[in-house]
Parts: C-alpha cells; structure tokens; sequence
C-alpha cells in the first residue's frame, strides 16, 4: 500500500475524531483544501486498507444530502502515530513492506 500525500493530510484531519465525534466528507474538504475528486477516493482507500471507519448518517434532512461520518481505526492511529515520529523514507518503506 502506498500512503499518498492525500491520505496523509485526511489522516491529519481525521486523527482526532471518534465515533461519537466523527468528521464529515465536508469537512474533510474544507480542512485539507482539496476538491471531491482526489477526496473522496482517498477517502475509500483508506477505508479498504482499514485506517479509517465510516457511517453513513442515520437520521434525513431533506435540505441535505446524507453525510457519511469518519474516525480512524486503532491501525491507522498507530500508522498515523509511526508517521510523525519516522523520518517518511523510512516510515513509507515499511508501510509498503508490511502490506506485502
């Protein structure tokens, strides 16, 4: 797997998010500064290799679209945790190599 700078910067934004406190898609986009295209795709990347969880909104507003609500995983705290504190040659080596 390799952890592109997209998915670094929404793993920045959804670090300190809980399932009781989760961050939207919205939010994502407005924190990081990107667009829906590069996104929304990281977003579901990152969902399949398990460092974050999502939910779709329960509850219908007809002014709104349903949100889908984040929070990272146990794993991907660990990976985000690993990723501050290796310089990113070395942490980005051994992401690639566990998934392997």
């Amino acid at each position: 797997m390799r952890l592109t700078k997209v998915m670094t910067e929404i793993m920045a934004v959804v670090d300190g998010a809980t399932t009781e406190q989760p961050v939207w898609g919205l939010t994502v986009l407005e924190k990081t500064g990107r667009g829906p295209s590069s996104i929304y795709p990281a977003l579901e990347r990152l969902e399949e290799i398990g460092w974050i969880e999502g939910r779709w909104e329960t509850s219908e507003s007809a002014n709104r679209p349903r949100r889908r609500y984040y929070w990272p995983t146990p794993q991907g705290q660990r990976g985000l945790r690993q990723r501050k504190t290796r310089p990113f040659a070395l942490w980005h080596r051994s992401v690639r190599t566990a998934d392997l």
